[in-house]
């Protein structure tokens, strides 16, 4: 799994991601938040998360 940092319009800052590839920086994606979908943006890929798994 390769993260992301997506940038959505919450006041949260950026969130992580995992997606199986890589997604280009700039790209709109929909993401799940709080059970729902959100449209954001991918704003970097390859990213180390900020939680253990």
């Amino acid at each position: 799994m390769i993260y992301h940092h997506i940038a959505l319009n919450v006041p949260l800052g950026l969130l992580t991601y995992a997606h199986p590839a890589a997604i280009k920086s700039g790209t709109r994606v929909v993401v799940p938040f709080r059970g729902k979908p959100a449209v954001g943006v991918v704003w970097a890929h390859s990213v180390a998360p900020s939680f253990s798994v």
